[in-house]
C-alpha cells in the first residue's frame, strides 16, 4: 500500500523498471530538464525527484536572484546554464500537459508526495532515518550541522536511493566538465567518508538503457553518469528506531559510478 494522504500515480512497479533519482547537479544544469523529460516518457524507469530538488524547481527565484546559493563555485556558463534551466523547470511544473505529473517525489508530508502504485509502506521511515543517518556522518567530517542547498539534494538523492533498498535504483548525475575530474555529488560524497569509486565498464543494464534514451545529450556536450548504490546493511534500518543503524550501514556502504553515453 501507498503512503496514506499521498497522490498515487498508476504505474508498473514491477521487476522491469529501475528507479532513476535525478541529481540536483544533472536536473539544473545545461539539458537537464530535456534529459529529465525524456526519461519521464520512458517505460523503463521510474523518475524520482528528493523533495529538496523539487522545491527548488517549484520555487527557484531566490536561486535566479541568486545562483551562487546553488553554485558558489560556477563559471559564468554554468551560472548562465543554471538560470535557463531554472526558467525551464519553472514553466514545465506547471504545465500540467508537459509530463511533470510522472515524476515521483516523496515529498516533506504524505500529502506532499506523488508515488507510483505498489510502493511499500516503509519507504518514508527508511528514507527520513537514512537521512538523519547521513546527517550525523556530515556532522562528522566537518560539514557543519546544515548543509547547504546543493549539498541537502546530495544528501536526500542518495537517502531517496538508499531507501529503495532492494530494489534496483540509480542516481543520475552530471560529470564534471573539467578534463578528468568525476561527478562533484561523488566529490561531496567522498568528503562525508563515504567509499566511492569509478566503474571502467559501462556494460550494466540500466547504463545502457541511459545510453539509449539519453546518448544524443552527450553530442552537445552533456557529460553524465549513473552512480549505483550498494548497501550490504540496508536490512539493518527496517523497523529500527536507532540512529546507529543508518549510520553504520552507510560506513558500509559503497558507491560506484559509470559514464554515461561518452
Amino acid at each position: 500500500m501507498p503512503t496514506e494522504g499521498a497522490t498515487v500515480v498508476t504505474a508498473t512497479f514491477g521487476v522491469d523498471r529501475r528507479a532513476c533519482v535525478i541529481d540536483a547537479r544533472f536536473a539544473l544544469g545545461r539539458g537537464g530538464l530535456l534529459g529529465v523529460a525524456t526519461l519521464a516518457h520512458d517505460t523503463k524507469f521510474d523518475i524520482w525527484l528528493s523533495g529538496e530538488l523539487r522545491e527548488i524547481v517549484r520555487n527557484p527565484t531566490p536561486f535566479l536572484e541568486r545562483p551562487e546559493l546553488l553554485l558558489p563555485e560556477a563559471t559564468q556558463e554554468e551560472t548562465d546554464a543554471l538560470r535557463s534551466e531554472l526558467l525551464a523547470w519553472d514553466r514545465w511544473m506547471t504545465n500540467t500537459e508537459t509530463g511533470a505529473s510522472r515524476l515521483f517525489c516523496l515529498g516533506d508530508r504524505p500529502d506532499e508526495s506523488t508515488l507510483p502504485h505498489g510502493i511499500e509502506l516503509g519507504l518514508r521511515d527508511r528514507f527520513e532515518l537514512l537521512q538523519r543517518g547521513l546527517d550525523r556522518l556530515i556532522c562528522r567530517s566537518g560539514h557543519g550541522s546544515r548543509v547547504a542547498p546543493l549539498g541537502a539534494c546530495f544528501r536526500d538523492a542518495m537517502s531517496l536511493s538508499a531507501a529503495m533498498l532492494p530494489r534496483r535504483s540509480i542516481v543520475l548525475t552530471r560529470l564534471d566538465a573539467r578534463e578528468g575530474r568525476g561527478p562533484a555529488l561523488c566529490e561531496q560524497l567522498s568528503s562525508w567518508g563515504l567509499r566511492v569509486a569509478p566503474v571502467p565498464s559501462r556494460n550494466s543494464r540500466a547504463t545502457r538503457d541511459l545510453e539509449a534514451t539519453l546518448g544524443p545529450m552527450s553530442w552537445i556536450g552533456v557529460k553524465m553518469a549513473a552512480l549505483h548504490l550498494v548497501m550490504p546493511s540496508f536490512s539493518t534500518v527496517i523497523g529500527t528506531t536507532d540512529l546507529a543503524e543508518p549510520t553504520r550501514a552507510w560506513l558500509d556502504a559503497e558507491m560506484f559510478w559509470q559514464a554515461v553515453g561518452t
